[in-house]
């Protein structure tokens, strides 16, 4: 069972960032099952995903990797070496073997479009507990 946050904290703020927008909606969806969070920005690709995150201070990054311009893993390494930064989520439709275990390797959590709602925001939580 996913732990409540209590409707008085303060909602964890969220930037979501894919190209597709039906993506950003399903993400926004499964965000909106769960209490405690709120979309605070979206973004179509990895280089303004980047920029909301560095105006927004985002606790949360819920980002595709598959995005024209900049894509998201890019965007991810770059975010590494920020100083402050979010708890990071890949939310992709599928990618390979290897690429989920470069992203755990750096930290960064990975869940496809189509799974169970609740794992975006177990995800999360995850990602949260592992930043430094």
């Amino acid at each position: 069972m996913l732990e409540r946050v209590s409707s008085l904290a303060a909602p964890f703020r969220v930037v979501i960032a894919d190209d597709e927008p039906h993506s950003r909606l399903l993400a926004r969806l499964q965000l909106g099952i769960a209490d405690g969070f709120e979309v605070v920005g979206e973004a179509q690709d990895g280089a303004s995903a980047i920029a909301l995150v560095r105006s927004s201070a985002p606790d949360f990054l819920v980002i595709d990797l598959d995005m024209p311009g900049m894509d998201g893993m890019s965007a991810i390494r770059l975010l590494l070496d920020e100083p402050v930064r979010p708890g990071i989520v890949a939310f992709t439709a599928g990618t390979t073997r290897a690429t989920v275990a470069a992203l755990q390797t750096l930290g960064v959590e990975v869940v496809y479009k189509d799974a169970d709602p609740d794992l975006l925001i177990e995800a999360l939580h995850r990602s949260r507990n592992g930043r430094p």
